[in-house]
């Protein structure tokens, strides 16, 4: 799971963060407030925070049973 944080400019992408950067809720709200306080919607910046859930199976192993 990860939380990824993208930044708009009127519209137009500006910036995310790395998709493995932010792995648990609370530190991903922290960098979130703090960004959007430095990228403010009154200058044309919009901010948007996505949680990501993943799951992977093992397909081929070479680990004896």
């Amino acid at each position: 799971m990860s939380y990824v944080i993208n930044v708009s400019l009127k519209g137009r992408h500006f910036f995310r963060t790395a998709k493995d950067s932010l792995t648990d809720e609370a530190s991903a709200q922290i960098v979130y407030a703090d960004i959007c306080k430095r990228f403010p919607k009154s200058e044309g910046f919009e901010c948007e925070m996505t949680y990501w859930r993943e799951s992977g199976t093992t397909v081929a192993s070479t680990r004896s049973n």
